[in-house]
This record gives C-alpha cells, sequence and structure tokens, in this order.
C-alpha cells in the first residue's frame, strides 16, 4: 500500500473516531437534559437507565470489535513487550476453544512458551513496523484456514467473513547484534470482532 493511501486510510478512521466521540458527547448532553426533565418520575428513570445501559453496551462493542489492523498491533506490541497476554488478548476466543479441544494446546500456555525461548537464545524484539497489508483472496483465505483447521478440527469456517495479511517488519537484537526480520500476521473476522490467527 502506498504511503498516500495510508495516510487517506489513517485520515478517515481518524474522522470516524471524531465522529463518534461528538455523537457520545451529544448523547451525553441529551440524556443530562432528559434526565432533568424526569427525575421526579420512577418509571422514566428506570427506562432512562435502560436505554443508557444499552447505549454503553453498544459502543462497548464497537471498541471492542475494532478492526483487523488495531488486533495486529496489539499482537505485535505484545511480542515486542514479552507480554503473553496482551498477545492473548487478540486472538479469538472460540477459536481458543476450538484449538484447546481438538489438541493438547493450551494457546496462552503456548504463547507464554514462545516467548520463554526468545529470551533462552537472547533475541529481544525491540521495534516493529507494519510494511503492507492486503485482504486474502478466495484461495489464500482457503489455504490459511486449512492451516487453522489443523489445530482446530472443528473449526467452523462459515464463521470467517474475511481474512487480511500483514507483513509486519521487527528489530531484533539478537545476541547483541541488531537485525531485522519481515513477518507474516494473519487477522480473520468472526462476527464483529478482527482477532489474530495463532498458530503454536
Amino acid at each position: 500500500m502506498k504511503s498516500d493511501d495510508k495516510t487517506k486510510v489513517q485520515m478517515f478512521f481518524h474522522k470516524i473516531k471524531v465522529m463518534f466521540k461528538n455523537i457520545w458527547k451529544l448523547i451525553k448532553k441529551l440524556f443530562i437534559k432528559l434526565f432533568n426533565l424526569i427525575k421526579d418520575n420512577k418509571i422514566a428513570k428506570i427506562v432512562l437507565a435502560s436505554l443508557v445501559a444499552l447505549i454503553i453496551i453498544i459502543y462497548g462493542i464497537i471498541i471492542a470489535a475494532g478492526g483487523p489492523t488495531s488486533a495486529v498491533k496489539t499482537y505485535s506490541k505484545g511480542l515486542v513487550d514479552s507480554n503473553a497476554k496482551k498477545m492473548y488478548s487478540v486472538v479469538n476466543s472460540k477459536y481458543v476453544k476450538e484449538v484447546e479441544s481438538s489438541s493438547n494446546i493450551v494457546v496462552l500456555e503456548s504463547i507464554e512458551a514462545s516467548l520463554s525461548s526468545l529470551k533462552q537464545i537472547n533475541k529481544d524484539y525491540l521495534s516493529y513496523k507494519i510494511i503492507d497489508s492486503y485482504d486474502l483472496g478466495s484461495y489464500e483465505k482457503e489455504q490459511l484456514i486449512e492451516t487453522m483447521k489443523l489445530y482446530a478440527k472443528d473449526l467452523d469456517e462459515s464463521k470467517i467473513k474475511g481474512a487480511k495479511r500483514y507483513l509486519v517488519k521487527f528489530k531484533i537484537n539478537a545476541q547483541g547484534n541488531i537485525t531485522y526480520v519481515y513477518t507474516s500476521i494473519y487477522s480473520v473476522k468472526r462476527g464483529l470482532t478482527w482477532s489474530v490467527v495463532y498458530n503454536a
């Protein structure tokens, strides 16, 4: 992806984020005014509280759903920080269950073991940068799903609505020598959520 295209995409998502913030501020102001009008009406208060709870839930879903880039950034930052829980947080929970029910692999423990191995060979991930990304075509998507099925035999592939490949450049300190490695990280969409595909 060209730098100009990336800038346009970043600007688009920034506008969306600002729009959501402005909408949220407007909603809060309206509810405050509405609450002041109905503060002596108990039934109205209950209805209002229910609406507030519903909006918070919807807002939480939007934030939690995130996007593929957000998931890959979190995963990559977790690798740089040697933080297994951060990496694990963006692996789809349903996929985790499918993997763990199909094999002897405990996903979080597997990630922790991988990070521990890096420490033992004195290999530190210092920083990362996303170099490129693209949507997978039908053939590449099928290949990715087949790879996922090696670890999750009961994978419900019908739930996978989208898939992207990211090329990530990592700066590494390997036994005192600074080097760079390029790694492909895949993100898939299941339901509303984009998550990283972790293969042990």
